[in-house]
């Protein structure tokens, strides 16, 4: 069930940003940096197919 690994470690880093939030206003302190937009993307974008994936084989096991 690699699905499931890549899903939970994306959402995790989805839930703890690198770099850390300011305190003030909970906006990260990457947040004008392109590496970091590259990093927001990505990481959207391998959830979406983890959840995908993984919602994919639980259709196929439980239609038989």
């Amino acid at each position: 069930m690699v699905p499931v690994v890549i899903a939970t470690v994306t959402f995790a880093t989805s839930a703890t940003v690198p770099g850390g939030v300011k305190e003030n206003d909970g906006t990260p302190n990457l947040k004008n940096e392109p590496l970091f937009d590259i990093f927001a993307i990505t990481s959207l974008v391998d959830l979406c197919f983890s959840v995908t994936a993984v919602s994919m084989f639980l259709a196929i096991l439980t239609s038989r």
